[in-house]
């Protein structure tokens, strides 16, 4: 489904830092989405921190994603 950005809620992450984003964001233009993020049904993000920031700075307004039946 795809979800808007900024409706994403991202919490205090493991990684501290997202590293160099040009790769993935050359990989998304090229090839788009290949894997979609993770997040609760309450817009929580689980996984796709990286994925989300290189859309985001792509500047695209919704991404991929797939809602895990999760409580948070």
């Amino acid at each position: 489904m795809q979800i808007y950005i900024d409706s994403i809620v991202i919490r205090k992450r493991t990684r501290k830092s997202l590293g160099d984003l040009s790769s993935l964001m050359e990989s998304l233009t090229k090839f788009g989405q290949l894997c979609p993020i993770l997040i609760t049904r309450n817009s929580f993000l689980i996984a796709g921190n990286r994925r989300i920031e290189s859309a985001r700075r792509l500047g695209w307004k919704t991404i991929n994603a797939i809602v895990i039946d999760k409580e948070t």
